[in-house]
């Protein structure tokens, strides 16, 4: 099937590891709707159509542009933990129409090389127990991001449950701010946050999301 039009997108399908084997899979499923429909209220303008789950325990992400990747990555990342997703994100074109007469069509509905780029790199990331990897820049290039995000992976694996509960709130919090929610002292989040390299994943976000939107 030829690509509909020239234009490009971004496709992020994730998908739970092991899920099979998490005791409250149902609760976790119910997390996971809950956040894909407040991604869909606030990114409304960015999304091309709707987040949805599309089978079992995945869901599928279509967006125009490179803004949100990074950030919504690391936001289902953190809405499952201390359970993990692993990510195929993928660039290219579309093969279908976006609309069907007035309305449109369901993001499973849809198909093109920007879908089977994401499905490529999500089956190799879970492989390769990868978190994430990504395709259709050009071969160097997808190495270059994979190997990003690999280094972002391997840094949320090494997290203990708190620390990753201390890094998502001082996202959006200062560490003080951070310490009074979890009535611990300043001292204890500040050198959890070291522990788990805060600051590095912090960097290394920021540069992925500028790689990305260089070549995009």
């Amino acid at each position: 099937m030829s690509e509909h039009d020239d234009k490009r997108y971004l496709a992020i399908i994730g998908d739970l590891v092991r899920s099979r084997a998490i005791a409250d899979r149902a609760q976790l499923q119910e997390r996971l709707l809950a956040e894909i429909e407040a991604v869909n209220r606030e990114y409304a303008d960015r999304l091309v159509v709707p987040v949805s789950m599309t089978a079992g325990d995945e869901f599928e992400v279509l967006l125009d542009g490179v803004e949100p990747v990074v950030a919504l990555l690391i936001r289902f990342a953190d809405t499952v933990l201390p359970n993990q997703l692993a990510f195929g994100v993928g660039a290219g074109g579309l093969a279908t129409r976006i609309s069907e007469g007035h309305t449109k069509r369901a993001v499973g509905e849809l198909d093109g090389e920007v879908f089977h780029r994401a499905r490529s790199a999500l089956n190799q990331a879970a492989g390769d127990a990868s978190w994430a990897l990504i395709e259709g820049f050009g071969e160097g290039e997808d190495a270059a991001l994979s190997g990003l995000t690999d280094l972002l992976g391997n840094l949320r694996r090494g997290w203990t449950a708190k620390q990753a509960a201390y890094v998502a709130a001082a996202r959006q919090a200062k560490q003080l701010d951070v310490a009074r929610r979890f009535g611990v002292g300043q001292s204890v989040v500040s050198e959890s946050l070291k522990a788990a390299q805060f600051e590095l994943a912090l960097r290394s976000e920021a540069r992925l999301h500028n790689a990305l939107t260089g070549l995009f």
